[in-house]
C-alpha cells in the first residue's frame, strides 16, 4: 500500500512539473506561437476562398442548367399561351371577352385532368365548317395563331394526341352541360379533330365568364377564322419600368452544359462571346440586340412538331417565366418563328424588336435567335381612366380606303400595344392600336401603315 501511495505522488510530481514546463515555454515563446497560429489561419482561410470561388463558378454553370429545366417547366406552358375567349351563350349571341386571362387558366387547368379517348377527324365545307364553330352554348378559345401539337399539349394537355405535323386554331368545349366531347378546329384544311371525354371532374360550368367583353362574329377569310368584332373595345393603357437582363445571364443559359467561353472580344459596336466550337452570342451595346448562332443544330425535314420543340427549347433558354413571353406565329413549316411579349392576352409591339425573340433556322446546321436584352420589369399604376376605345377593324379598313390608300399587301391583322418609351427611356407606355401583318410576315401599326402609304401614292 506504501508503495501504491508512492506511486501516486510520483505520478503527481511529474504532471505538476510537466505542467511547469509548459507554463514557462509558453511564456517564453508566446510570440512565434501567435505567429505561427496567424499564418495556419490565414492559409486555411485562404484556401477556403479559393474553394468557394472554383465551386462559384461551377455552380454558376450548374445553376443555369438547373434553373433552365424549372424555367421550362414553368415556361413551357406560358411560352403557349390561350390569348382569345369567345362564348356562344344559348340564344347564338357570340361575345369576346377582353380581360380573359383567369378564365384561360381556369378552363386550361380544368382540362389537363381530364380523360379523354381517341381522336377522330373530319372535313367540311366553309359553309359547314363555320356552322359548327358558331354552335350555341359552346366556348371557343384560340391562341391567337395556328399552333401544332406542342401548343395544344401544354395548353390543354398531353392526353389529347393528334395525328403527326396537325395545325390548330382554336378549341371548342361545352360551356353548360357535362363536356361529352373536344373539338379542335384546323382552319387551313377546315378539318376537325374531336376527342371524347372519359372522365371530366370539373367542367366549363365551373368557370364565370364576365368581366369586359363586346359582341363579335365569327368569318372565314384567307384560309383562316376571324374574329369580327362588332363595335369598339375599350382597352387599358399600361406603364411599365423598361428592364436591362444581364449578359452574363444570357451567356450562362446558352452556353450551359459547355466551357464558359473564353474568347470575348469587341468588333465595333459588338461584344462577341464564343465557345470556339458551335457557339457564338454577340451584342450590339448601343441598342441592347443580341444574336445567338448555333452551328451544330439540326433540320427535322418534315416533322413539323420536332422543328417547332427544338426551336421553343431554346427560347426557353433565355425565357423567365414572369417576363409573359409567348408564342406568336411560325412560318415557313416551323423553321421560322417569333415570339412576343403579351399583357393581358394582347402582344406588345416595338419598332426595334424590343420585347421579341426571332428564331430561324437558316439551314440545316446553323440556327440563329435574335432578341434584346431590353424588356419590361415592373408594371406601373396606372389610371382606370385611361382607357382606350379601339375601333373595329373593319373602321380602320375603311379609313384607309377613304385615305385612297391600298391594302393589297395586308395579310392579317389583330389589335396589339405601342411599346413607347419616354424621353429618357426608363418608362415604356403601351398603348392599344390596331396592327396588321404585311406579305413579307411585317408588322406595322395601321396608322404607320397609312402614313408610309399615302406617302407613297401622294394622298391626302
Amino acid at each position: 500500500m506504501i508503495l501504491m501511495m508512492t506511486g501516486r505522488m510520483t505520478a503527481r510530481m511529474s504532471l505538476k512539473t510537466r505542467l511547469v514546463k509548459t507554463e514557462i515555454f509558453l511564456k517564453r515563446n508566446w510570440a512565434q506561437i501567435t505567429l505561427i497560429a496567424a499564418v495556419l489561419l490565414s492559409v486555411v482561410l485562404s484556401a477556403f476562398i479559393w474553394l468557394q470561388v472554383v465551386n462559384q463558378d461551377k455552380v454558376q454553370v450548374k445553376r443555369s442548367s438547373t434553373s433552365e429545366a424549372s424555367v421550362t417547366i414553368d415556361a413551357t406552358t406560358s411560352l403557349y399561351m390561350l390569348n382569345e375567349l369567345i362564348y356562344t351563350d344559348d340564344t347564338g349571341s357570340t361575345n369576346y371577352f377582353i380581360e380573359n386571362r383567369d378564365s384561360l387558366t381556369k378552363l386550361s387547368n380544368i382540362m389537363k385532368n381530364w380523360q379523354v379517348g381517341r381522336v377522330s377527324e373530319k372535313s367540311y365545307s366553309t359553309k359547314q365548317y363555320l356552322k359548327e364553330v358558331r354552335q350555341e352554348r359552346t366556348v371557343l378559345f384560340g391562341f391567337g395563331r395556328t399552333v401544332s401539337n406542342l401548343g395544344v399539349a401544354e395548353a390543354i394537355g398531353k392526353q389529347f394526341k393528334l395525328p403527326k405535323n396537325v395545325q390548330v386554331n382554336f378549341i371548342q368545349v361545352p360551356s353548360s352541360d357535362y363536356p361529352t366531347e373536344v373539338r379542335l378546329f384546323d382552319d387551313l384544311h377546315k378539318k376537325i379533330y374531336t376527342f371524347s371525354v372519359i372522365l371530366a371532374k370539373k367542367t366549363p360550368k365551373d368557370v364565370k365568364f364576365d368581366g369586359n367583353h363586346v359582341r363579335a362574329n365569327l368569318v372565314y377569310q384567307k384560309h383562316s377564322l376571324r374574329i369580327k368584332l362588332l363595335q369598339a373595345i375599350p382597352i387599358q393603357v399600361h406603364s411599365y419600368l423598361l428592364g436591362e437582363d444581364s449578359v452574363e445571364n444570357y451567356v450562362n443559359a446558352l452556353f450551359a452544359g459547355k466551357d464558359v467561353p473564353q474568347r470575348n472580344f469587341q468588333s465595333g459596336d459588338e461584344i462577341i462571346y464564343n465557345d470556339g466550337a458551335s457557339r457564338q452570342l454577340s451584342e450590339e451595346q448601343q441598342n441592347g440586340k443580341m444574336t445567338f448562332d448555333y452551328y451544330s443544330s439540326k433540320d427535322d425535314g418534315d416533322d413539323l412538331n420536332e422543328r417547332i420543340k427544338f426551336n421553343t427549347d431554346w427560347v426557353q433558354k433565355i425565357h423567365q417565366s414572369a417576363d409573359n413571353l409567348g408564342y406568336f406565329s411560325s412560318s415557313d413549316e416551323g423553321r421560322k418563328m417569333q415570339f412576343r411579349l403579351f399583357v393581358d392576352g394582347i402582344p406588345v409591339f416595338n419598332n426595334s424588336d424590343y420585347g421579341a425573340v426571332q428564331v430561324t433556322q437558316i439551314s440545316k446546321r446553323h440556327l440563329r435567335m435574335k432578341f434584346s436584352k431590353y424588356t419590361l420589369k415592373v408594371p406601373l399604376p396606372t389610371s382606370k381612366a385611361e382607357v382606350v376605345m379601339l375601333p373595329t377593324v373593319e373602321t380602320k379598313m375603311a379609313e384607309l380606303k377613304k385615305a385612297n390608300v391600298s391594302t393589297d399587301d395586308i395579310e392579317d391583322w389583330t389589335m396589339g400595344y405601342q411599346w413607347i418609351t419616354n424621353n429618357d427611356d426608363k418608362i415604356v407606355t403601351l398603348r392599344p392600336m390596331w396592327f396588321v401583318e404585311l406579305k413579307d410576315h411585317a408588322w406595322q401599326s395601321v396608322d404607320e401603315y397609312a402614313k408610309e402609304h399615302t406617302n407613297e401614292t401622294g394622298g391626302n
